[in-house]
C-alpha cells in the first residue's frame, strides 16, 4: 500500500522531472499524475490512492500559510491573489522567488504533517 507521503514523494519527483518546463502545474496536478501512475501500474487499488489523495488536498486546505482560496493555496505575490499567481504559470516552483518559495513551505508543511501522522 502507497501512504499519502510516499504519493506526496511521487509527485515531487514528477516536479523535478518538469522543473525546466515554461509551462508548470501546481501540486494537484503532480498528484493526479502520481495516482494514475501508481494506479495503472497496479501498485494499489484505486479506494487507497484517492483517499490519500484527498488527505494531501485537506492538508492544503489546512496550510497555516493559506490564500483561503481552496484551488489555489498558495498566496499570491506582488498585486497578484493566489488564483492570479497561479494562472500566469511563472515562478510555481522556483525555490528562488517569493511565490516558489510559498508553494514549498506549504509542500514542507504538508510532509511535516505526514510524517508527524505516521510517528504519532
Amino acid at each position: 500500500m502507497v501512504t499519502a507521503l510516499e504519493l506526496l514523494k511521487i509527485a515531487l519527483g514528477l516536479v523535478e522531472k518538469d522543473k525546466n518546463d515554461t509551462y508548470q502545474n501546481g501540486l494537484c496536478y503532480y498528484l493526479e499524475r502520481a495516482r494514475d501512475k501508481l494506479w495503472l501500474s497496479g501498485a494499489c487499488n484505486d479506494n487507497t490512492l484517492n483517499q490519500n489523495y484527498y488527505t494531501i488536498l485537506r492538508l492544503m486546505r489546512e496550510w497555516p500559510g493559506s490564500s483561503g482560496i481552496s484551488h489555489y493555496p498558495v498566496p499570491g505575490y506582488d498585486n497578484y491573489d493566489g488564483s492570479e499567481a497561479y494562472l500566469i504559470k511563472m515562478h510555481l516552483w522556483d525555490k528562488n522567488h517569493p511565490y516558489g518559495q510559498k508553494r514549498w513551505k506549504m509542500v514542507n508543511w504538508i510532509k511535516q504533517q505526514l510524517e508527524n501522522d505516521i510517528d504519532g
